[in-house]
């Protein structure tokens, strides 16, 4: 199965389901796999995001590069536990799949709101020079998986920032939800 020059969003249903079952092969052939913490099952595990506690479970996304392609392309991969010891892999991710994330989905953070998990993170674009363009996006997960506003929630940094305003925390706090960014550089 030759796939690497393809984006893991641009493959049919198909390719997909050869793709995941190529990954768990590989995975159950290595007998140095991690037993007490998460590892990728295939390709590069990059910053944690969206520790949080939903639905009686603990839930941990990261970011997953699962393939060498000629761009980076950025994912998040989510898992949950019941006992932060043993993990298990949840069949849908954040994909880098529309205008607003077409060059990553970079970091971010969750928290659970009225009975769903709300999920924030950063959309990168490089436009046609390879200047990064950031868009700030949510979305929410429930028991039917998830999903991605159509319109970012902040389509450009606050004045005196540049576009490289970016991974957003949030969190509650006396019923409100607060949010500061950890990569906002002023101009």
């Amino acid at each position: 199965m030759v796939l690497d020059n393809h984006l893991l969003r641009d493959l049919t249903v198909t390719e997909k389901e050869r793709w995941d079952e190529k990954v768990k092969q590989i995975a159950a052939q290595h007998s140095l796999r991690q037993v007490f913490h998460i590892e990728a099952p295939i390709g590069f595990l990059g910053d944690p995001n969206g520790f949080s506690f939903f639905q009686g479970e603990w839930y941990l996304f990261h970011q997953w590069i699962p393939r060498k392609t000629k761009k980076k392309m950025v994912y998040w991969r989510g898992l949950t536990s019941k006992d932060l010891v043993h993990w298990k892999s949840l069949p849908m991710t954040i994909d880098p799949d529309t205008k607003f994330d077409s060059h990553g989905a970079y970091s971010g953070s969750a928290w659970v709101n009225q009975g769903q998990l709300e999920i924030f993170y950063t959309g990168n674009v490089r436009n046609q020079e390879n200047e990064r363009e950031a868009y700030q996006i949510r979305a929410t997960m429930d028991e039917n998986g998830i999903k991605k506003e159509t319109t970012p929630a902040i389509m450009q940094p606050p004045a005196g920032y540049t576009m490289n305003f970016r991974d957003p925390k949030v969190w509650q706090h006396a019923g409100k939800n607060l949010c500061n960014y950890w990569n906002a550089d002023q101009r």
